[in-house]
């Protein structure tokens, strides 16, 4: 039995994949939609599988996660690229570490709504939904002799 190998994270590979995806995400759609339809130009799977991708970038979940995962990248790669060059002070190392997580923080505190804000302009360019879809809640099974007051009669019809 061997152990699993180690697996460096290339965030600076991620960020720029994230940043030229946001930048070429309208001409994905386009070619998206253009192979969805022409079907005397492309077998069913092209079409099938297209038509798979077009659903997940029509969808705002999807532009919204690519943007706060650019957001996260652009506080991260530069820490990342500083703490990996050689001959650190380490109080200069806790010191950016400190920097990167306060800026984390803004952005989870009072960025996210001016994210949200420029995915719904950015959707509306695009002529995506700009609202997240509803989902249903999922029911938690329950055994009967685990329910407490499992002899109660609920008449809730959420439960």
């Amino acid at each position: 039995m061997e152990l699993a190998t180690t697996h460096t994270v290339r965030f600076s590979a991620m960020h720029s994949t994230t940043t030229r995806v946001l930048q070429l995400y309208p001409a994905v759609l386009t070619a998206l939609k253009d192979v969805c339809k022409r079907p005397e130009d492309f077998d069913a799977a092209v079409r099938a599988e297209s038509k798979g991708l077009l659903t997940r970038f029509s969808d705002f979940e999807t532009l919204i996660t690519l943007m706060v995962f650019k957001e996260i990248f652009d506080i991260v790669v530069p820490l990342n690229t500083f703490l990996q060059t050689s001959g650190l002070d380490l109080a200069l190392c806790v010191a950016e570490a400190d920097i990167a997580e306060a800026k984390l923080q803004t952005l989870r505190d009072s960025r996210s709504n001016n994210i949200i804000r420029d995915a719904k302009v950015t959707a509306e360019t695009l002529e995506i939904a700009s609202q997240f879809k509803e989902k249903r809640l999922r029911k938690k099974k329950r055994l009967f002799d685990k329910v407490e007051g499992a002899d109660k009669r609920t008449f809730d019809p959420n439960e």
